[in-house]
């Protein structure tokens, strides 16, 4: 699909206001609201908008800690790296994990959790997801601002 102006106009409001009304988004790009609207549709069923999604705030959910794990995996094959993926994936703490090139460890985690007492098993193992491979860390207390990731409650 070819974007143009329009369309890129439209993802990038809808970025910073997924909630936005058609009415509203069609009057600032500039378009009437029935073209606007079918452009929405197409971007969506080109795959190019794949949902909608509510901004939480960490905070107030009482997680209070972001904290960013390296991961070093001990063995480098791919049924590992499946293994570990799949065990990360059900794993309700982490926002993110990011497979990394360049760096001594192979992953990061992005976990938020609601203390550090509650943090310290990620520097360990959990749930056997990281048996035979080493952990570093960092911590954060999150801000009260909107968290960017989906929190998982």
């Amino acid at each position: 699909m070819k974007l143009d102006r329009f369309d890129h106009q439209i993802l990038q409001l809808l970025q910073e206001d997924g909630r936005i009304n058609n009415q509203d988004l069609a009057d600032r790009i500039g378009l009437s609201p029935s073209p606007c609207l079918r452009r929405v549709r197409a971007l969506e069923e080109a795959g190019l908008i794949l949902g909608y999604r509510a901004h939480l705030d960490a905070r107030k959910l009482g997680l209070t800690l972001i904290a960013l794990i390296h991961i070093s995996m001990d063995v480098h094959t791919p049924e590992r790296f499946a293994h570990f993926e799949a065990e990360i994936a059900g794993v309700p703490e982490v926002l993110e994990c990011l497979l990394i090139t360049g760096q001594e460890a192979d992953y990061q985690l992005k976990v938020t959790v609601t203390a550090a007492a509650t943090y310290y098993p990620y520097r360990r193992c959990h749930r056997g997801a990281f048996e035979l491979c080493a952990a570093q860390s960092a911590g954060q207390n999150s801000g009260g601002r909107g968290h960017r990731f989906g929190l998982k409650i």
